[in-house]
């Protein structure tokens, strides 16, 4: 006998609670548990074997695990047996004779009911769960997998463990080099907790179990199948496939840090605040070097770097800060790809070219007829990164496939919104993407994008191997993480300043607007952000009107 059933034997140790609690009323049984098993892990130090990839393929115990991914596509809500009574039909009926036994069916889709046992229709309980399809985390860095690996026995695939030791190492970037887009393999997830608990395009750790099931097992009918002896045979035959019971998921919000509250509540953000105080000179050396000395564009880079939406004023994102970074050249731009994909948790890069445009499948769309979401490019976790790079575009003619990819980097980059094709109508889903454009000269893509014209020397020194050592990386990524998640507030004194230099610029400007005041406010408190300081200071303020002085003057 196992000493943590819940891991070795999960189906029997749920058995056994069923049994323990057949008189409690069937709607508490899913609560039950889920809490029993939330519970006895919390307790426990053991390590759950990990799957990121499709390495389920080639793994045939039924042990509780998890399923790290992004929940790519919400199915239809579906009924499955939640418990059911049986009797012998071959027992002695006498004061001794256990005849009615409760059983549940959560957790196996294939409970068959054998011959011996007869079941009472009138005793069977139903629930709802969600039907799920989860895919890998596009554009993920191996980084992130190897970060897990103290935490979870992670399983990997034999194709992938057998890729060369280059393509071992290098992030699985999400590129769309053949226009063709991409294609992400899912798993069929079972989900028992409720709607709430988890949100499209978001990435989980789902706990639960695998189960090799028939292609055509539905929830209903082909639970608790009447055994005969006569379909074994041809039910065999069938194809297989293999779907995920989850009992319950925990959101990641961060791929650094576990609990993000350690490092930004009241307790740590003092230490947090430091830690930025100590790491920004080094981004700020690493960017400089990379940008040929450009310290203007090094800065801007930064700040884009941590921006974020954190807030919307009706639809219009506030937070977020857009680059297009002109005058580059394709090495600087491989130089910044090889870079943010050592210290980002997810990075899409596409090339921009007319091929690319015309070929590529940016925007997800839904298959009416099967009711499948078929993903895209920009369909994509929050707070993924994006390089837009037109330093290899050419002449040439886009089709109406390439304008309405280039009209949907607009509305991204414009609004944060991606329109997902449903064939008769187009349904709006929020992002919250960094993107930066690298163009050789105004970039294609017309919208609000902070232009920022490199200097014409500039070019990355930096040496083709490793462009920061794993200790610097390591440091690099809890300082994007600390400060895109820092708390921030603007003390009375300095919202004052503020407001008189707005009244000040349009006495000077009649120009000045609404939104350069907004833009000059954000950047006010991404530079107070990256410098550890949750409070808007004069410092910060006056650093923010010097940056923002030097990007007008450099985009001229």
């Amino acid at each position: 006998m196992s000493d943590q059933p819940w891991i070795d034997a999960p189906f029997d140790y749920v058995q056994s609670l069923n049994a323990n609690y057949s008189h409690e009323n069937p709607k508490n049984l899913l609560k039950i548990f889920a809490d029993s098993f939330k519970h006895r892990l919390l307790g426990s130090n053991s390590k759950l074997d990990l799957f990121c990839n499709d390495a389920y393929l080639e793994q045939s115990n039924s042990k509780l695990c998890v399923v790290r991914g992004m929940l790519q596509d919400f199915g239809e809500s579906e009924l499955f047996v939640l418990n059911y009574k049986t009797s012998n039909n071959t027992a002695k009926i006498g004061p001794n004779n256990n005849v009615n036994q409760s059983s549940t069916a959560f957790l196996k889709d294939s409970t068959i009911i054998t011959e011996e046992l007869v079941l009472d229709q009138e005793n069977v309980n139903y629930a709802d769960r969600l039907s799920l399809k989860v895919t890998p985390v596009p554009g993920e860095g191996s980084w992130v997998v190897d970060n897990l690996r103290s935490k979870f026995n992670v399983k990997e695939s034999s194709s992938l463990s057998s890729e060369s030791e280059e393509g071992s190492k290098s992030a699985k970037l999400r590129r769309c080099d053949d226009g063709s887009g991409v294609i992400m393999k899912g798993l069929d997830v079972k989900f028992y907790g409720e709607d709430s608990d988890v949100v499209l395009n978001s990435v989980y750790l789902f706990y639960g179990v695998f189960e090799k099931v028939t292609v055509n097992n539905n929830a209903v009918d082909e639970f608790l199948m009447e055994h005969d002896k006569q379909e074994p045979a041809s039910a065999s035959s069938l194809p297989s496939n293999f779907i995920f019971h989850a009992i319950f998921a925990q959101p990641v919000l961060s791929a650094v840090v576990d609990n993000i509250l350690t490092v930004t509540s009241e307790d740590t953000i003092d230490q947090s605040c430091a830690v930025l105080r100590e790491t920004r000179p080094l981004l700020m050396s690493v960017l400089t070097e990379l940008f040929g000395g450009d310290s203007t564009t090094a800065e801007w880079t930064l700040l884009h770097l941590i921006s974020s939406v954190y807030k919307r004023a009706d639809t219009m994102p506030i937070g977020n800060l857009t680059l297009n970074i002109t005058n580059s050249s394709r090495d600087v731009v491989k130089k910044l790809t090889q870079l943010l994909q050592s210290i980002l948790p997810n990075l899409v890069y596409f090339p921009m070219t007319v091929e690319s445009l015309n070929k590529s499948k940016l925007i997800p769309h839904k298959d009416v007829e099967t009711g499948v979401l078929h993903t895209g490019v920009l369909q994509l976790p929050p707070g993924s990164s994006v390089i837009i790079d037109e330093t290899c575009m050419e002449p040439g003619t886009l089709d109406e496939s390439g304008l309405a990819n280039l009209a949907a980097l607009t509305t991204l980059i414009q609004n944060q919104k991606v329109y997902y094709d449903f064939k008769f109508q187009n349904v709006e889903l929020l992002t919250n993407y960094n993107v930066i454009i690298m163009s050789s000269t105004s970039s294609l893509v017309k919208s609000s994008a902070l232009r920022l014209k490199m200097k014409p020397t500039a070019e990355p020194s930096m040496p083709r191997c490793a462009i920061v050592s794993i200790e610097q990386a390591y440091a690099l990524r809890k300082y994007l993480t600390i400060a895109k998640f820092l708390q921030y507030e603007v003390p009375l004194e300095m919202s004052e300043i503020a407001q008189k230099h707005f009244v000040q610029s349009r006495q000077e400007n009649k120009q000045y607007s609404a939104d350069d005041f907004h833009h000059m406010l954000n950047t006010a408190r991404l530079v107070s952000l990256s410098k550890g300081c949750s409070k808007l200071n004069e410092e910060c303020w006056q650093k923010a009107k010097q940056l923002v002085n030097a990007q007008m003057e450099q985009s001229k």
